[in-house]
């Protein structure tokens, strides 16, 4: 396990996952489009780990 995501994997999961903690503890910050399609920040959590750990697994993610 020495490798790393791609900088546009890592971006991404980064982003999914700030907005998802965020979300929580800030209730201003909504996105509709998200909600209506039932992604709870649990679920986007999840998202994001999953691409960090795909990027680590596969090398060229």
């Amino acid at each position: 396990m020495g490798t790393r995501p791609s900088k546009v994997v890592f971006l991404l999961s980064f982003i999914i996952g700030v907005y998802a903690i965020l979300n929580t503890y800030i209730k201003g910050i909504n996105w509709d489009f998200l909600t209506s399609i039932g992604l709870t920040n649990w679920i986007l959590l999840m998202i994001a780990f999953l691409l960090l750990l795909a990027g680590v697994i596969f090398k060229k993610l």
